[in-house]
């Protein structure tokens, strides 16, 4: 993670771990979360910020129901990976 964005992934985490999911995946992030865990923490978030957050929620939320799917077809087999790391050239594949 390239520092500029470290504090960006660190608020992911934190929203992340509030969210709501179901027996089929994790819930997206809503908006409404994000403003009030915003207010709470006074930080106010730059448009980049959030375009950020909401990237990173849509690429969990699919990672984690591959993996859901994937581990339905192998009961017992272990847990799968959760996926590669976030490098630095993903991220700035991801957001320039």
């Amino acid at each position: 993670m390239p520092p500029a964005g470290a504090h960006v992934w660190r608020w992911f985490w934190s929203l992340s771990n509030q969210r709501t999911g179901t027996g089929s995946g994790p819930n997206a992030l809503p908006f409404s979360e994000i403003e009030a865990w915003g207010r709470l923490k006074r930080i106010r978030l730059k448009r980049w910020e959030l375009d950020a957050i909401l990237a990173m929620d849509r690429v969990y939320g699919d990672v984690i129901v591959a993996r859901i799917k994937a581990e339905a077809g192998r009961e017992g087999e272990g847990d799968a990976p959760l996926g590669p790391p976030l490098t630095a050239d993903a991220f700035d594949a991801l957001f320039g």
